[in-house]
């Protein structure tokens, strides 16, 4: 009986060692994973960080390009009001003489132009709702409030 007692000793010592390697194992391991997701959790709040930066840089410019859209499309708004008179006073001959050489067909066509990029940008909505409306010389330069 000694011999099956040893047996089952040296058995039961085989099964320890096992149960006490794969606990190891185990501890090794959930060890590995708490690291894997701990740095894939700050790799994520890095991201996260890096996307809030990203939309607010971009929050700040996209209110910069369209305050320079409608400062632009004040410009143009300017320069039509300048030149349509600079048109009719050349059409009536009230103060200026007939401009030479082909510039008077030089600045119809300048109005032209610029009157179809002013219609391109209303079509295009380029203002918002809460926007000023949009501004003659006149009003520019304070003659007209």
């Amino acid at each position: 009986m000694s011999n099956d007692t040893d047996v089952i000793a040296q058995q039961a010592i085989l099964n320890v060692n096992q149960l006490k390697s794969l606990a190891e194992k185990y501890q090794q391991e959930a060890q590995q994973y708490q690291q894997e997701s701990y740095d894939s959790n700050e790799q994520l709040r890095q991201a996260n960080e890096k996307i809030e930066q990203l939309t607010e840089e971009k929050d700040g410019l996209h209110d910069i390009l369209h305050y320079s859209i409608l400062e632009q499309d004040d410009h143009l708004s300017y320069a039509e009001d300048m030149l349509n008179t600079i048109s009719n006073m050349i059409e009536v001959q009230h103060s200026l003489p007939p401009l030479p050489n082909g510039k008077g067909q030089t600045l119809r066509e300048t109005l032209q132009v610029m009157k179809n990029i002013r219609e391109h940008n209303a079509s295009s909505h380029s203002r918002r709702p809460n926007d000023p409306p949009k501004k003659t010389m006149r009003q520019a330069l304070g003659f007209d409030e």
